[in-house]
């Protein structure tokens, strides 16, 4: 049997090998309209896939859109080919961000590793990752990009 938390964030230890979280470079705004113009796009499934289930699906329109409306975009900085770093505010705490990195290819996400407490994770990803792929892959090739976000809601049932 195969025990995962033995098996390492190859990613992180990409972070931390080469120094990326401090490395400077050029931030790039993105909002609604803007995208990184190599990173894949995914359907809904793709992504559903890579973040092993719904909720986290969900999470990530909630996230996103939370941001959008916030005027609060995400702030990307290519640091390599087919390696992005993105930084976010946090949806908690107002004076905190959280740094994540995504490597890709032309068709799909190799691999992830944020800086929040669950986003080391190999299966499955944290919020924040789950947001900004959504938003990469899915929503900004959206033609019509209204407020998907808030119909996570219509799934939700009074727990009474």
């Amino acid at each position: 049997m195969l025990h995962m938390s033995k098996k390492k964030n190859e990613l992180m230890e990409r972070v931390s090998n080469e120094n990326l979280h401090s490395r400077s470079g050029r931030w790039q705004t993105v909002d609604g309209d803007d995208s990184v113009e190599d990173f894949p796009k995914l359907s809904e499934e793709d992504i559903r896939d890579i973040t092993l289930g719904v909720y986290q699906l969900k999470l990530a329109k909630s996230y996103t859109e939370e941001h959008l409306e916030n005027d609060e975009y995400y702030e990307v900085m290519q640091q390599g080919h087919q390696l992005i770093r993105v930084r976010m505010a946090s949806r908690h705490t107002r004076s905190k961000s959280h740094n994540l990195w995504i490597t890709y290819d032309d068709c799909c996400i190799k691999a992830w590793y944020c800086i929040c407490k669950a986003g080391a994770q190999i299966v499955g990803t944290c919020s924040h990752i789950s947001s900004v792929i959504w938003f990469l892959s899915f929503y900004q090739h959206q033609s019509c990009k209204g407020n998907q976000a808030k119909q996570w809601r219509d799934y939700v049932h009074d727990a009474n």
